[in-house]
């Protein structure tokens, strides 16, 4: 995954094709097998296909831990 410093905005919108899984059904994927609920990156419209919204309006520890649950499930991918 790859993802740009966010200017002013309180989501990350990581692209995702290194991935070789659908944004749709990744973002299922992880909210089925981490728990971390993300958004699809096509509800954004085409130019978002090949990324998930990710929020980080929550605490460093949340936060920390959700990353940690994503990496589990890419790495098993």
């Amino acid at each position: 995954m790859s993802c740009r410093l966010p200017a002013g905005a309180f989501y990350a919108f990581p692209n995702i094709s290194a991935v070789g899984v659908e944004a749709d059904d990744l973002a299922s994927l992880l909210l089925e097998d981490a728990g971390v609920a993300v958004v699809s990156g096509s509800a954004f419209g085409l130019h978002g296909t090949e990324h998930l919204r990710l929020s980080y309006a929550n605490s460093q520890e949340n936060l920390d831990r959700a990353l940690q649950r994503i990496r589990h499930v890419l790495e098993k991918l």
